[in-house]
């Protein structure tokens, strides 16, 4: 395979998977704003995972937890961003 196309190919796979978190997270943060979540980190967890994202760390899903309940807006980078 050529090294090119697997830069292309994991380049997407990155993207899809910080979309699909970015979603969830939009989702959860909605939800919690308007009351309809209370188990935050619960249903992170249970959504991501629903998605494919299975490797977020305890520290990463403390933190991100902590911003949703403070109302605070949580963005991930962009592929491009990345380093």
């Amino acid at each position: 395979m050529d090294d090119d196309r697997d830069l292309e190919f994991e380049r997407d796979m990155v993207e899809r998977l910080l979309s699909a978190t970015q979603r969830v997270i939009d989702a959860v943060s909605a939800d919690f704003a308007a009351g309809l979540v209370r188990d935050v980190e619960g249903r992170l967890g249970r959504d991501l995972a629903e998605h494919g994202v299975l490797a977020m760390s305890e520290e990463w899903m403390e933190d991100t937890v902590a911003r949703i309940r403070a109302g605070k807006a949580v963005r991930l980078p962009t592929v491009d961003e990345l380093p």
